[in-house]
């Protein structure tokens, strides 16, 4: 939080106070993930959403746009992140209070599969501060069985 905007002095229990930025220093960390751990029978076409409990910096969060590598802060496997799941956005969009990021597969995810969801300590909250380590569902989520043209429902 801004204690002093540049220029402006503030008195504090007889203490003068110029040109002070304070920031916190807790390093943010995942509060949901949707798919949630566990879930069942989720759509190989849906979206998935990380919600963080502080802003974030927007430019932090990224994920993987061009091939099965595991790159990026938002990263989504099926096989233990040997490879990822190819996302359309490089840039997730985000919620109005940038707590909510959602990214969406390039194409299905294969049906009647268990994908992890990882977030890296590559984001940053608005002070700056990354997450402390990896975070990563414990026994992710399971994609739906065949149906349909794509083998999904």
């Amino acid at each position: 939080s801004t204690v002093c905007e540049e220029g402006v002095t503030m008195s504090f229990a007889n203490r003068i106070v110029r040109n002070l930025r304070m920031y916190e220093s807790v390093a943010p960390t995942v509060n949901s993930t949707v798919p949630a751990n566990n879930a069942g029978n989720t759509s190989c076409s849906d979206n998935i959403t990380v919600t963080f409990i502080e802003d974030m910096d927007t430019t932090s969060v990224t994920t993987n746009t061009d091939n099965g590598s595991c790159y990026g802060t938002i990263q989504v496997s099926k096989d233990n992140f040997v490879s990822c799941a190819q996302m359309t956005n490089g840039s997730p969009s985000s919620s109005s209070d940038n707590k909510t990021f959602e990214v969406k597969p390039a194409s299905d995810l294969d049906d009647d599969k268990t994908y992890k969801i990882r977030v890296t300590t590559g984001v940053k909250d608005l002070s700056g501060n990354p997450m402390s380590s990896d975070n990563t569902t414990e026994t992710g989520f399971l994609t739906a069985k065949g149906g349909g043209d794509s083998g999904c429902y």
